[in-house]
């Protein structure tokens, strides 16, 4: 692709024309793409998502969300409630250890791809902090998220993985469905375009392979 070097980096939801795609030299139609940049330096990270325009692709720059953060430290309690939502742990929340929060534990590690020992060490609170992100006070947690912090984090995921290429605002609609489905096609799960518990568990093993 000839893109132009030098392209400026500091603006979100830039739209710029950065040049015609060897593909698309007689007007043929090849699909969305999407390109990860990272800016010099201590900058943000952006995705380039390309816009079909007659035979040339336009990117429109999205800052993508930052990796979640990794908790010095979660209480015994912290990951029962986090486990709790998930549907993994239905114990007590009493802040200690036990049998069955060691088998929710791995159950939980199992179902992300991740190593199953029953500990929640660096690798494990990472992903409990993806999955967390994810937990919408306002529905039970066998339903999609509604609310607007919810979905936009959604969005974001789906836009990390190559999903989704619309707006970060927020907002239900027919693209976030049609990227719902086309993830929950790629991840061999129920395509209905709704991301529940399954679908966010699902998410969460992509991104901590990613």
């Amino acid at each position: 692709m000839g893109a132009r070097s030098g392209l400026p980096l500091e603006k979100a939801d830039e739209t710029t024309d950065i040049g015609i795609c060897a593909e698309q030299g007689k007007g043929k139609v090849s699909g969305t793409k999407t390109l990860v940049v990272v800016s010099p330096g201590s900058g943000p990270v952006y995705l380039l998502i390309g816009l079909q325009d007659g035979p040339q692709f336009t990117y429109k720059y999205v800052a993508a969300k930052p990796a979640a953060p990794v908790p010095a430290s979660l209480t015994t309690k912290q990951i029962q409630r986090a486990l709790s939502w998930l549907g993994l742990y239905t114990g007590p929340l009493d802040g200690r250890g036990s049998a069955r929060l060691t088998v929710a534990i791995k159950d939980f590690q199992q179902k992300v791809g991740i190593r199953v020992d029953g500990k929640c060490g660096a690798q494990c609170r990472a992903a409990l902090a993806e999955a967390r992100a994810l937990d919408d006070p306002a529905v039970r947690a066998d339903q999609p998220p509604i609310t607007v912090r919810t979905v936009k984090e959604l969005q974001s995921d789906l836009a990390k993985l190559g999903y989704y290429t619309g707006s970060l605002d927020g907002r239900n609609g027919e693209t976030l469905v049609q990227a719902v489905k086309r993830f929950q096609h790629s991840a061999q799960i129920t395509v209905d375009g709704t991301c529940e518990r399954r679908c966010q568990l699902a998410l969460v093993k992509a991104l901590t392979r990613g």
